[in-house]
Formats: C-alpha cells, structure tokens, sequence
C-alpha cells in the first residue's frame, strides 16, 4: 500500500469515527423531548444522510475488498459490480 493510500485511508477512518460519535450524540439529544420537538426535523435529516454516508462506505468497501488477493478468492459480490456497466 502507498503512503497516499495509507493517508487517505486514515483520514476515511477518522471521518467515519467522527461520524459515529456525532451520531450517537445526536441519538442522545434526540431523546430529550424538548429538543427533539425543537430540532426534529434536523434530527431527521441528519440521520438520512447518515444512512446514506454508511451506505456509501459499505458499498466503496464491498466494491475494493477484491483489490487483494486474500479478499477477492469467494466474494463475487464485487467482481459483479464491477462487471456491471454504469449509466
């Protein structure tokens, strides 16, 4: 692996660990009802684009587990994406 590739993967890493805890944090201060009468809709939102965040990252990581040898042997789930032609 590149030292580039070690970077970016250390920032991805940092960013999802980032964005659990904002979510566990905003799980908390929506369980106080004033709040959650308050900011709902944010809370809402927030937690859309959450699942579409994790959603993406669990995709991008399905679709390079077959990047190395030790992962791609018995996971056709990413060599069918890949095959696959993209609008």
């Amino acid at each position: 692996m590149e030292e580039n590739d070690r970077v970016l993967a250390r920032v991805v890493d940092l960013f999802l660990l980032l964005w659990i805890s904002l979510n566990v944090f905003v799980v908390l201060l929506e369980s106080v009802a004033e709040l959650n009468e308050e900011y709902g809709i944010f809370f809402q939102h927030f937690e859309l684009v959450s699942v579409v965040i994790f959603t993406l990252e669990y995709v991008l990581r399905l679709w390079v587990c077959t990047e190395r040898a030790e992962f791609a042997e018995g996971l056709s789930v990413g060599c069918a994406m890949r095959s696959r032609r993209w609008p």
